[in-house]
């Protein structure tokens, strides 16, 4: 059975994943970009992960998702915001429009599941758990009672 105990494990293993993924040399080699910690900045990572490049957002596949389901998708914005209260009016727009859009069309292509479980959320600031100085939206989609693992 999923548990939140597991749950909190699978967190900490993917987000040395994401310091893993940072700190490789070869992934900055070709580019000559700098690491940087905000994965969301580094050019070769956005496009690694991309799915769909919209006018001021990206929607980026998380290649740690989280969750059993494993249905997790990162909305960020294309300039770097740190924090929710960054973000643009236009930016903010945008990201509410493909949240909906995302959920929407994922619920279209399983008519099986459209009655799963949709978490929507960030994380501002440490004390949130953002380990990523770029703000982003984060929508999970769950398929059984294993969403309550969140809240």
């Amino acid at each position: 059975m999923y548990t939140s105990q597991n749950h909190k494990k699978s967190i900490v293993k993917d987000f040395q994943k994401a310091k893993d993924l940072l700190s490789e040399k070869e992934l900055f080699s070709q580019s000559g970009e700098t690491p940087s910690r905000d994965a969301f900045c580094t050019q070769k990572i956005i496009e690694k992960q991309r799915v769909f490049e919209g006018r001021l957002i990206n929607i980026l596949y998380d290649y740690a998702p989280i969750g059993p389901e494993k249905v997790h998708l990162l909305l960020v914005p294309k300039e770097h915001r740190e924090k929710f209260s960054d973000l643009t009016k236009e930016e903010f727009l945008e990201i509410d429009d493909l949240s909906q859009k995302l959920i929407h069309f994922y619920k279209d292509k399983n008519p099986d599941r459209r009655d799963s479980a949709v978490h929507v959320f960030d994380k501002t600031g440490a004390l949130a758990g953002q380990t990523v100085p770029h703000w982003h939206q984060t929508p999970c989609i769950y398929h059984n009672q294993d969403s309550r693992a969140l809240g």
